[in-house]
């Protein structure tokens, strides 16, 4: 009888440990769908669920939440990137930046060291986009050092952001900010310099 009763446990305890081990491998399978291909990646590297990163070079300690697409760019160690974030290929970014979530980095977009780019800022690399533009001509943005960029803000190139500058929330930049001053507005102009 005693026999018994401790393979009747045994087995209890192996069909339980049996379900919770299914339960957690479903878990572990969703960290499963990123897709990662051909980059060179640091060191203390963090990725959410469901990313897309291709021909990317990322450096040390850099987080990269859930559902971003990153596609042939270059990542500064330290750099925090939100979820639904899209960088494309030849975007360079600086050491220690912050991109939140939803904002789109287009090619041809330089970020300096600890820049911070706040929640839906959208960039574009062409003053007249078409479907089919034969006479496409890349304009570069460029965003210095210490520099910080509201929510939902339009950068539209070509555009240099100087150092210690600051965009305020929802304003369309089209033309060049001097460093140190603030600027906002639709379309941004010169409120004060820090």
């Amino acid at each position: 009888m005693q026999k018994l009763e401790k393979e009747c446990n045994t087995s209890i305890k192996d069909y339980i440990y049996r379900l919770i081990q299914s339960y957690i491998d479903r878990l572990d399978y969703s960290r499963d769908l990123n897709f990662i291909k051909n980059n060179k990646i640091g060191t203390k590297v963090s990725f959410g669920r469901y990313n897309n990163i291709i021909n990317c070079k990322i450096g040390d300690n850099v987080i990269i939440n859930n559902y971003c697409n990153l596609y042939g760019c270059e990542i500064g160690d330290g750099t925090k990137i939100g979820s639904f974030v899209e960088i494309q290929k030849n975007v360079k970014i600086d050491k220690k930046c912050v991109i939140q979530s939803h904002s789109f980095l287009c090619e041809g977009v330089e970020l300096g060291l600890e820049v911070f780019i706040s929640h839906g800022v959208m960039t574009t690399n062409d003053k007249f986009p078409k479907v089919f533009n034969e006479n496409f001509k890349l304009e570069k943005i460029n965003v210095g050092d210490s520099s910080s960029i509201g929510s939902n803000c339009t950068l539209r190139g070509p555009l240099l952001i100087g150092c210690n500058s600051l965009l305020g929330a929802h304003s369309l930049c089209l033309e060049n900010i001097p460093p140190n001053e603030i600027w906002g507005g639709v379309t941004a102009k010169f409120i004060r310099t820090k």
